[in-house]
């Protein structure tokens, strides 16, 4: 109510008449494509768990994000299959590096951030490159990971010896991607 009056008070103050912004904007409250908003979220016992684990984590690395950021950050990561890219927005020095590093922290994730350089102008550059004069393939940092997580990499690289890791996860930053 008290927000409604101030709007009539500085719509009256504008000159620009006299408009009832609850009625204004009551198509707002209509019905959204027939959705039954509930109550709560039925997330499993492991997931909101987890959400308390990353909340305490951050609390306890003395960070402090708002739980709806919290939380949309999870779901966008939910939605990877979808869209596998979050990108994160804001004003220097406010957390978007930290919170994808805490956030892998606190869940049990593996961690890789890579500083994106402006220089990067092929895939050579994010994946490495085969070296014909050394017969050897060049692999940064990212291709090192992906090869290390890929659930095929024991099958389809057997001479490396990697370990499994079927069952883990990477959490990948491109940090600084301006």
């Amino acid at each position: 109510k008290a927000l409604v009056e101030n709007l009539n008070t500085q719509l009256k103050q504008a000159s620009v008449g006299h408009t009832d912004i609850a009625k204004a904007l009551e198509d707002l409250a209509q019905p959204a494509l027939k959705f039954e908003f509930r109550r709560g979220a039925n997330l499993d016992k492991s997931e909101s768990a987890g959400l308390r684990r990353l909340s305490e984590h951050l609390r306890a690395k003395g960070l402090h994000y708002p739980e709806r950021v919290q939380l949309a950050f999870h779901t966008s990561l939910k939605a990877a299959h979808i869209n596998p890219l979050v990108v994160l927005a804001g004003v220097s020095g406010t957390g978007k590096s930290a919170l994808p590093m805490a956030y892998s922290e606190a869940m049990g994730m593996n961690f890789l951030s890579l500083a994106v350089q402006p220089g990067w102008s092929g895939p050579q550059d994010l994946l490495g490159f085969y070296n014909y004069l050394e017969r050897k393939y060049k692999a940064t940092e990212l291709a090192r990971a992906l090869a290390q997580m890929s659930r095929f990499s024991t099958e389809d690289l057997p001479g490396l010896k990697l370990h499994s890791r079927k069952e883990q996860m990477l959490l990948l930053l491109l940090d600084e991607m301006n």
